[in-house]
């Protein structure tokens, strides 16, 4: 089953009593999926600071991180 997985690179769905129960992902998949997820996240995060005010312009932060850094 995971050489199966491993050489094709295509999910295996695994059933129960007919059904889908379980999906089996090469690690390398997961991974990638775990990374996507991650990123839009973010996207996500930056669409809602910008949604409520909380972004400053590049200038203003390079500013903000030179002052805090001297």
């Amino acid at each position: 089953m995971g050489r199966q997985v491993r050489e094709t690179g295509r999910p295996l769905v695994l059933t129960q009593c007919g059904r889908s129960a379980a999906v089996l992902v090469d690690v390398h998949s997961y991974q990638a999926l775990l990374d996507e997820i991650d990123e839009l996240r973010d996207v996500h995060r930056g669409l809602a600071d910008e949604e409520a005010g909380r972004l400053v312009s590049h200038d203003e932060a390079k500013k903000q991180l030179l002052d805090r850094y001297k």
